[in-house]
């Protein structure tokens, strides 16, 4: 080798590495046409007879260079791998070794022979690892957009390889033979997503040049690209490219026979679900939104069977741009539903009215006969318009959910937008919406009907305000809290006649007393009513549901008519209620650890109502087949500081509960001897342990004459030995300190 030909001295380690490579590469190449016996050929000798080499150090400056300096640092990776792993290479290498020993005379071990024991191969990717700067090195890539470059960095520095399989190893060791080697080879197609999505967020494809660069330099299809589930080139590029999206690109990945169809959707963990038209849309990029619908996108077509507006609105994509996109590009006003319109604020349902009638389609329309000089009559031009003016269509569900949100301006707006294409009708109009809050008390148990009145009557919906009140009167009941305290008096008197009088007499509809307070079902049992009156109120009321509930006023708990009338011990409306299928446990399950338990004797107990008789009944009469019931730590506290001790007993024997040491302490400071008494009963502890137990804690929380004063309460001699050790260990404490 000529001194010209050797790297020099002052040569970088990129121009020394550049030409081992080309070195290596060289030997490799030459090895393939000589035969085995014929391995020993001096690396000057074939230097020499190499035209290829004689430039290297030319082509470093120029972007050819680099790309072949890539694909030799491929190669390189390539041949590390095989060497590793290929169990050929290490035969062949122990054949070498074998025929050096024999040919070769004793001076072959002297350390100046450049040959002897070492592997340019190893040199090299030493070098390699030593030399060579990645960061610097992916940036040098970016810049020239070279893939094939920036595909060796990604596969073998930045991302852990997959196992190269039998295939493309084959093409691997293939592509050795060819100057420049083929890295696609290597790759898997989720590694070329992986790129290109780099490629994408990094803003270096940005033209169709670049799209096309990357398929061809990949050798790749776009429908190779998207068949891994949760990529699809065209979402991503508009996804990943605001602001640097351009309409050309869209066309050229479009004009794919891929893209056929543009209505599909896919889901991706970084986007969600995702359909190209709806990309665009979320990221505001309405050419690209509005090429898509020329080309065939649906506006209407369904997310996951999504309506795209609830869709936008459910995720909080929904702003007041894009709504207007969507009404002026087609989309149908018509399937709006109740979710929609009572989640959105009043100013987008006004953009829903402003620009759902008369929108551009309509306007289009009449455009076009116009320009066509179509004749239209007068009759057929107002057929027309009051077509337009219905299209949407407000539906009662509507005005009904914002009933349940007190949302009266949210009436109001409906109400206006419905009496414009039914101005003659407006009276209807407001028998119904007072129809649609009487039924939607009757339900649930509200008096929402006067709750609206006087949000009438203090102005705040001003299409109402033309309302005479004589009119308002004929919809609704004034004054009904008066009435209400009328009837509770009449009721307490259990006379049932009178009630009939009074309610014909002042036209009452006895089902508008009630609200989310007062039940006049619930007042009659509380208040004693005979059975045989409170039937009648059934049917005077037109009772059809028994599971509701209301709230109570001074608790906040809540009541319905079987708590009430297991409270107040009224059986015989129980046993009504039971005969007519009513779900009585309806309200009082709740979740303990995961598990739903029935909460009635904890409700009795925090609403000071549980008795022995109402145990005996709820476990004797009722049905508890299916129900677990749970005795919460407050529930004991409350039997046992009201010394329902002969309830506290019944609910340990029917449940196994054991004793807990808070029961004696609670005990003890209320000074409920015939608890302890009781609870030491059915302590299963040993003896010592409980009675030691017993001990502190009545030393702890007793006075002593209250501590004799139990001895002569109870019972059991064990106990009065407790007490008197008890006695006994206070006295002798407080003496010592005397003594002290």
């Amino acid at each position: 080798m000529d001194d010209k030909e050797k790297p020099k001295k002052n040569d970088s380690p990129m121009e020394e590495l550049m030409y081992k490579l080309d070195l290596i590469r060289y030997l490799k190449k030459e090895k393939s046409k000589t035969s085995k016996m014929k391995k020993e050929v001096k690396v000057e000798e074939n230097i020499e007879n190499n035209n290829d080499l004689k430039s290297t150090n030319e082509k470093i400056d120029n972007q050819k260079s680099t790309k072949y300096m890539i694909n030799s640092l491929d190669l390189m990776k390539f041949l590390k791998k095989e060497k590793s792993k290929s169990k050929v290479n290490e035969e062949m290498k122990n054949e070498t070794d074998k025929k050096n020993n024999n040919s070769n005379n004793s001076n072959n071990n002297n350390k100046e022979n450049p040959e002897k024991n070492e592997n340019p191969l190893d040199d090299l990717m030493e070098l390699l690892e030593q030399n060579i700067d990645l960061e610097d090195f992916r940036k040098k890539m970016e810049k020239f957009n070279n893939y094939t470059g920036l595909n060796f960095l990604y596969n073998y520095y930045y991302y852990e390889k997959p196992e190269v399989t039998d295939i493309e190893r084959r093409n691997g060791l293939k592509g050795i033979e060819e100057k420049i080697i083929k890295i696609n080879d290597f790759k898997t197609i989720k590694e070329k997503i992986k790129l290109i999505k780099h490629l994408i967020n990094s803003h270096l494809i940005k033209t169709v040049d670049d799209i096309k660069v990357f398929l061809k330099e990949n050798e790749i299809t776009i429908k190779e690209l998207n068949s891994l589930k949760g990529f699809d080139l065209l979402i991503y590029l508009i996804e990943g490219q605001t602001g640097y999206i351009t309409i050309p690109l869209i066309k050229h990945v479009v004009s794919y026979t891929y893209y056929k169809n543009l209505n599909y959707t896919i889901f991706s963990n970084k986007f969600g679900v995702r359909s190209p038209l709806l990309s665009a849309i979320i990221n505001k990029n309405y050419r690209a939104a509005d090429f898509l619908i020329k080309r065939g996108a649906d506006i209407n077509f369904k997310i996951n069977s999504i309506n795209v507006l609830y869709y936008l609105l459910n995720n909080q994509f929904l702003d007041k741009s894009t709504l207007k996109y969507l009404i002026n590009n087609g989309y149908d006003v018509a399937v709006m539903d109740s979710f929609i319109i009572n989640n959105l604020s009043n100013d987008y349902i006004n953009i829903i009215f402003n620009y759902g009638i008369f929108d551009n389609t309509f306007v289009l329309r009449m455009l076009h006969g116009y320009k066509k000089q179509i004749p239209l009559s007068n009759a057929h031009i107002q057929f027309l318009v009051e077509r337009e003016k219905k299209k949407i269509k407000i539906q009662n569900d509507w005005y009904f959910e914002a009933f349940s949100k007190s949302d009266y301006a949210k009436i109001d707006l409906l109400f206006t937008n419905e009496i414009i294409p039914n101005e003659s009708k407006i009276n209807d109009i407001i028998y119904k919406i007072f129809s649609i809050v009487d039924i939607y008390d009757m339900k649930n148990h509200s008096d929402k009907k006067y709750e609206f009145r006087e949000a009438i009557e203090n102005k705040e919906l001003k299409q109402f305000q033309k309302m005479s009140k004589e009119f308002l009167d004929d919809v609704s009941l004034p004054n009904i809290e008066q009435k209400r305290n009328m009837i509770k008096e009449i009721m307490k008197e259990d006379n049932f006649e009178r009630l009939i009088e009074y309610v014909k007499r002042n036209n009452i509809m006895t089902k508008d007393l009630n609200d989310e307070h007062f039940d006049i079902l619930i007042y009659a049992i509380e208040n004693g009513v005979s059975f045989d009156n409170i039937y009648e109120i059934i049917k005077l009321a037109q009772y059809h549901i028994f599971d509701y509930k209301i709230i109570d006023d001074e608790s906040k708990d809540f009541k319905t008519p079987f708590l009430v009338a297991i409270s107040n011990r009224r059986y015989d409306v129980i046993d009504f209620l039971i005969n007519n299928e009513v779900n009585i446990h309806k309200h009082l399950i709740t979740m303990v650890d995961d598990k739903p338990c029935n909460d009635l004797i904890n409700y009795l107990c925090r609403n000071k109502k549980l008795n022995y008789q109402s145990l005996i009944y709820i476990f004797s009469k009722l049905d508890n087949s299916k129900e677990d019931y749970y005795v919460a730590p407050e529930s004991f506290n409350y039997l046992i500081e009201s010394s329902k001790n002969k309830e506290a007993e019944f609910l340990i024997n029917k449940f196994s509960l054991p004793i807990v040491d808070d029961w004696y302490k609670k005990a003890a400071q209320v000074e409920n001897f015939g608890f302890i008494d009781m609870a030491f009963e059915h302590d299963t502890r040993e003896f010592d342990k409980k009675s030691e137990i017993l001990q502190t804690i009545l030393a702890e929380n007793l006075h002593p004459m209250k501590i004799a004063e139990f001895m002569k309460y109870t019972k059991h001699t064990k106990i009065k030995d407790i007490y008197r050790e008890t006695m006994i260990s206070i006295f002798q404490g407080e003496f010592g300190k005397l003594l002290s």
